[in-house]
């Protein structure tokens, strides 16, 4: 009972967003673009609502790739 509570907890808050967002950035600085595209992809997944910061740094990412 107690995994159930804490999987439900852990999908309902903004853990899985928070940290997608902290490893897009990480891989951004690292030049990691690709890798990165992928965590702002998740971060909008999981912010359907607060998805116009992801989108902007996508379109840098793309950017900077020359894409």
């Amino acid at each position: 009972m107690t995994f159930i509570f804490l999987f439900y907890a852990l999908c309902t808050s903004n853990v899985f967003s928070d940290s997608a967002l902290m490893n897009a950035e990480k891989l951004t600085i690292d030049g990691n673009y690709y890798s990165a595209i992928t965590e702002y992809e998740r971060y909008k997944f999981f912010n359907p609502e607060d998805k116009s910061y992801a989108l902007y740094n996508i379109g840098i990412l793309y950017r900077k790739m020359h894409e």
